[in-house]
């Protein structure tokens, strides 16, 4: 009885022993595997620690770029700011240029009407000499003739002072405002009534003195 013990122990024995070598080759492997994961981890954790670092630079870069993209753009609303002042300075420089050739047009118009009128004067002045050294009966005809160029005078100072007025007004026209069209109108009426006064004058003031040499005649 005691060696069939004996020999079931020592069998026992040695079946926990096969065992126990088996425990401690698995708990060796699986160590190793322990270790090759902690490995991966701590690679993971500094490839991961790589890539977190590249994106913050990746968001550093957009930021710079974001501020780099409003200074441009501020810079742009800026330039585009000095571009309208330069546009707005250029018609105003146009409108004054053109006024300004306006005005020059004018007084050229105005001295070549000047010249017309002395050239005009010049025979009635003429007549007026003639007059002075005449008889009484031709002092009658004479006055007729002054009349008729005095007349003629004024009619074309008037045509003269609306053609004038009419380009004046068609080359102020598209950028004139309201309050200037206005302005414009009333001085070319004036004009006009000015001529027109002109001629009445010369009419009211050489007509009766024509007409009291006739009387003295007869």
């Amino acid at each position: 009885m005691q060696v069939g013990t004996t020999r079931a122990l020592k069998s026992e024995i040695e079946t926990l022993e096969g065992e126990r070598d088996k425990a401690k080759h698995g708990a060796i492997t699986a160590k190793r595997e322990l270790d090759g994961l902690e490995q991966l981890r701590v690679e993971s954790s500094v490839k991961l620690g790589a890539v977190n670092a590249k994106v913050d630079e990746k968001r550093a870069q957009a930021a710079e770029i974001d501020r780099r993209i409003a200074e441009k753009m501020a810079e742009l609303d800026r330039l585009n700011g000095e571009i309208g002042e330069k546009i707005e300075l250029r018609n105003e420089v146009g409108d004054d240029l053109q006024r300004e050739s306006a005005r020059l047009e004018s007084l050229r118009q105005g001295t070549r009407a000047a010249e017309r009128d002395v050239e005009e004067l010049r025979p009635i002045a003429a007549e007026v000499r003639r007059y002075e050294g005449a008889g009484r009966a031709e002092r009658g005809t004479i006055l007729d003739s002054i009349a008729a160029r005095c007349a003629g005078a004024a009619r074309a100072a008037r045509a003269a002072i609306e053609e004038l007025g009419d380009r004046i007004w068609a080359l102020m026209r598209p950028r004139k405002a309201k309050t200037e069209q206005r302005s414009l109108d009333d001085v070319m009426r004036e004009a006009t009534e000015a001529a027109r006064a002109s001629e009445a004058l010369s009419r009211g003031h050489v007509a009766p003195t024509n007409s009291r040499p006739r009387g003295q005649a007869r």
